[in-house]
């Protein structure tokens, strides 16, 4: 099946769709076909994001509001059904972060990621460098758009509950945690001294990984 239509006759909504990741999910929906609801809580951004999405040849229009109550998501549903008569997908991308663990970072990792992310390319337009891509899996908006509009195509049909990583050029699918070794104790439970017994034997060589683990940059 080519790429160009996959999504024909689908409506979409895309909270969050303003700009940034929701942009570049929204515009990717209407270029595979599907008309698509931009929502924003700003709405000169909302309509900014509608034009670009028409001038490319696609179909779209604005819902303003911010997501997180009813009324929002009643409007939302609203919006879509008068404009296009339905709703068939959903992409909730709209979030608000505030991350402070800077703390737990160590230098290195501190450095690392401000020569990637600031440094590394886009203040100047710059494509990020092959291992960045490949094996830190960095990049744009629009290389996180392809799967959004994958999953919302027929042929994700079967696929649900599943944790699917994708940056740059690396995509990857995430194992669901899962019992690895199992032991019983006879009736009274497990006190600290009959977990350590068996711990080192019976559980420590099967202690898994977290998260992913990557190279060297050259």
């Amino acid at each position: 099946m080519a790429a160009q239509g996959r999504l024909n006759g689908k409506v979409a909504i895309v909270t969050g769709s303003g700009r940034g990741l929701g942009l570049a999910y929204a515009e990717r929906l209407a270029a595979e076909g599907a008309a698509v609801v931009v929502n924003d809580i700003d709405a000169g951004t909302a309509e900014a994001a509608v034009k670009s999405i028409t001038a490319a040849g696609g179909s779209a229009v604005a819902e303003v509001g911010a997501v997180g109550s009813t009324q929002t998501a009643e409007a939302l549903v609203g919006r879509a059904v008068a404009s296009f008569g339905r709703l068939d997908i959903l992409v909730t991308n709209a979030g608000f972060l505030r991350d402070t663990v800077l703390w737990k970072m160590t230098d290195e990792d501190f450095d690392s990621v401000v020569n990637v992310h600031l440094r590394g390319t886009v203040a100047r337009g710059e494509a990020l460098p092959p291992f960045a891509r490949r094996e830190l899996g960095f990049g744009a908006p629009g290389d996180v758009a392809g799967l959004v509009a994958f999953l919302a195509s027929g042929e994700a049909a079967g696929v649900t509950g599943q944790a699917v990583g994708i940056g740059g050029d690396r995509l990857t699918l995430w194992s669901h945690p899962a019992e690895a070794v199992v032991r019983f104790a006879d009736g009274d439970g497990w006190s600290p001294d009959a977990i350590a017994a068996q711990w080192q034997q019976a559980f420590a060589p099967f202690l898994q990984p977290v998260g992913q683990h990557f190279p060297e940059a050259p």
